[in-house]
């Protein structure tokens, strides 16, 4: 049997969906007003003073909390606005793993909320960060997917010993350890 495993963000897209989702969702002027608020948090993330997952959180709460109701609505439409997005290459050999009847599994940082209706529309199965509304902000109902949380993630949904060949694409080193599970490993192979 065979199984291909998918990074999402810049290995198949072209973009950040975290951006493009919250551009989607207020506009780019409130976009980049934000940007600039936040920009003390985007800093301390690149020079390594805030961890992925705080940073990621502060950005969705700047721009959702005390809104669930729009960041409910967006989630659910934002899967309109995914294929503008992906990477040609990328999905393409997505789709050739479907042709080939392997299970093919997207395993991303990305808010499970805004990737499931385009994973339920294209039948590829999600894991990712999950967030949940609780006192009117957005909190992680999950590990951050990303590292060896998707290593971990992975073990708790497939036994991989059932899969003589394991297919996974990344293009960051927070993907490096789901490739290391592969016995084909393709890192930046779409750009």
């Amino acid at each position: 049997m065979t199984i291909a495993f998918f990074d999402f963000d810049g290995t198949l897209t072209t973009k950040d969906s975290l951006f493009e989702f919250i551009k989607f969702s207020v506009g780019r002027i409130a976009f980049f007003k934000g940007m600039i608020i936040l920009l003390p948090v985007l800093v301390g993330y690149k020079i390594g003073l805030i961890k992925s997952a705080d940073a990621k959180l502060a950005v969705l709460n700047h721009f959702f909390a005390h809104n669930e109701n729009l960041w409910k609505k967006k989630t659910q439409l934002f899967s309109e606005v995914l294929p503008c997005i992906l990477n040609p290459n990328g999905y393409k050999k997505l789709k050739w793993h479907q042709q080939k009847g392997h299970p093919v599994v997207i395993v991303t940082a990305s808010m499970e909320s805004w990737l499931s209706g385009w994973c339920i529309k294209e039948n590829v199965t999600l894991i990712a960060t999950k967030v949940i509304f609780i006192q009117n902000k957005l909190t992680y109902l999950s590990q951050n997917c990303q590292g060896a949380e998707k290593v971990k993630r992975i073990a708790e949904k497939y036994n991989l010993d059932e899969y003589k060949t394991i297919y996974a694409y990344g293009d960051t080193s927070a993907d490096i350890p789901m490739l290391s599970l592969a016995t084909h490993a393709y890192y930046k192979k779409f750009s």
